[in-house]
This record gives structure tokens, C-alpha cells and sequence, in this order.
């Protein structure tokens, strides 16, 4: 099932982004205490209603290079997955029957011979974006959790795909390594859900925009 956050900017709020060069980003939170988060969508919004729509789609991902702070994950094989399945990838990609995990966790088995990064990735407006990922050694069954909060906040300096440290997303903003991030607003994301910028003192808030009287 589809579920759509529709994202509502004013003209002050548009000019606000554009001067400081920021973008929406959005994040979907995970329990736990991971070094990285996972920007699943960066862009740039316009007047009005941003409809960001998230599917019931997932993929697992693998890779063998390291995600860094600040960089874009750098998927290398990858393959259609569902929660409740647990999927193998060996050196050359994804194989085999997939087998049965709990419901609530999606698992990717390493089955090469040396360390992966594996990752899942959900569709989001109509393509796969990166939610989460992890570290895996030899012969390593990493589970990902499922999470319906949603972390959402304009920064400078992002794009979809990208790792970000924890430490740089706090609830009051920050500054760091020449980008800005601000406060983010955390979002029980379960079904259609409208949030909206306000302008006035460049945060999101919940609803839509308020009538001008």
C-alpha cells in the first residue's frame, strides 16, 4: 500500500531554501544507536504541495565499499525483497530461494568471502532510495528492522542515497563541515500524513498551511 507525505511550502519558505541553498531531506529512522543514518530522499521542493509517495517496495543491496559520512551509498548488486525474507548474495550478486525470517525484519545472509555492506532500499516516488544499512563479516545474517518514524529537516550539502553521521542530527539543528542542518520533525509516518514549513520560523510543523487572514 502506498502512503504519501505531502510536504506544503509557502513562497517565503521557497526563498528561505533558496538563499541559504538548502534541500528537503528526509530520513527514516531506525532503533538503535548506528554511527550513520540514511537520507532516503533529498530534493528540492516548490510552492504548495511536495507529494512524497512511499511504496510498499523494497530492495536488498550489497556493496563492498565502506559507506562513509557524507557520501552517497554505493549499491553493486541488488534484488526485489520483501519483510519476512531473509536473501543470500555470494561474490557475484543475489541467489536462491529466499528464506523465512520473523515478520518484521527483513534479513540478507553474506555468503562471499570477505566483509559486505548490505542495505535495503524502498521506492519512494517511483524509485529506490536508501533507508538503511549495516555492516556484514563472513557467513553474517544482518536483520533490518522495520520503522515507521519518519526524521524530516532542510539542510545544505545533502542528496538522496547519502550516509550522515547521528551526531549531526540533533533536534535543535547544527552546523558543521560547512553544512547546515536544521531541526528536524519527527513523524509517526503510518498513514497519509500532511506537514508544512513554516516560514515564520523555518521548521516543519504538522498540517497543512495555515489560511492567510
Amino acid at each position: 500500500m502506498d502512503t504519501t507525505l505531502n510536504i506544503y511550502f509557502d513562497k517565503n519558505g521557497i526563498n528561505y531554501l533558496t538563499h541559504t541553498n538548502q534541500l528537503v531531506g528526509i530520513i527514516r529512522s531506525y532503533p538503535g544507536t548506528a554511527d550513520l543514518k540514511y537520507i532516503c530522499l533529498a530534493f528540492e521542493p516548490f510552492i504548495n504541495n511536495n507529494p512524497c509517495t512511499f511504496s510498499d517496495s523494497w530492495q536488498a543491496l550489497a556493496s563492498r565499499i565502506q559507506p562513509q559520512n557524507m557520501e552517497v551509498y554505493k549499491g553493486s548488486v541488488s534484488t526485489d525483497a520483501e519483510y519476512g525474507n531473509r536473501y543470500s548474495v555470494s561474490n557475484i550478486g543475489f541467489y536462491g530461494t529466499p528464506g523465512n525470517c520473523p515478520s518484521e525484519v527483513l534479513g540478507i545472509d553474506n555468503t562471499s568471502t570477505s566483509i559486505l555492506y548490505p542495505a535495503i532500499s524502498q521506492k519512494i516516488n517511483g524509485t529506490f532510495s536508501v533507508c538503511n544499512a549495516d555492516s556484514a563479516s563472513v557467513n553474517t545474517i544482518i536483520y533490518f528492522d522495520y520503522s515507521d518514524e519518519l526524521w524530516l529537516f532542510t539542510a545544505s550539502g545533502i542528496s538522496s542515497n547519502m550516509a550522515i553521521s547521528s551526531s549531526l542530527l540533533v533536534p535543535s539543528g547544527m552546523q558543521a563541515r560547512n553544512v547546515t542542518i536544521n531541526k528536524y520533525l519527527t513523524i509517526d509516518f503510518q498513514d497519509d500524513t500532511d506537514v508544512y514549513f513554516d516560514s515564520a520560523t523555518n521548521v516543519f510543523k504538522m498540517g497543512k498551511l495555515p489560511q492567510k487572514k
